[in-house]
């Protein structure tokens, strides 16, 4: 992309590369591998575009990011885990919250 500012006669064109990308891949990590019936976790889901790198912090707000907890191979409703939604400012970070035993699967995706 070049951009000519019209207002400036004579100043040096500007020019830009714009990357367009899908997402490729949807990772995500936490620092706890069990959680204990009432407490609580943070999960961090980090998106990578098509060539492989991680999109910026600022992208995330507009990816729609969602988890999905699934246990014994049916979509829960709410009943025995919940996510807390993202934490704070960071549309990347996931509060879940340990509200009965089981063992889950956690799936991200976009809206």
């Amino acid at each position: 992309m070049t951009i000519r500012d019209r207002k400036l006669p004579g100043s040096p064109p500007a020019h830009a590369e714009l990357f367009i990308s899908e997402i490729s891949r949807i990772e995500w990590d936490s620092l706890d591998v069990l959680i204990e019936k009432g407490s609580q976790t943070l999960m961090k889901v980090t998106a990578y575009d098509e060539r492989g790198l991680a999109f910026g912090l600022e992208e995330y707000r507009y990816m729609g990011l969602e988890l999905e907890i699934e246990s014994n191979k049916r979509i829960l409703e709410g009943l025995t885990y919940q996510v807390l939604g993202a934490y704070g400012d960071d549309s990347r970070t996931f509060r879940l919250a340990g509200v009965s035993s089981d063992t889950y699967n956690v799936l991200a995706s976009t809206k």
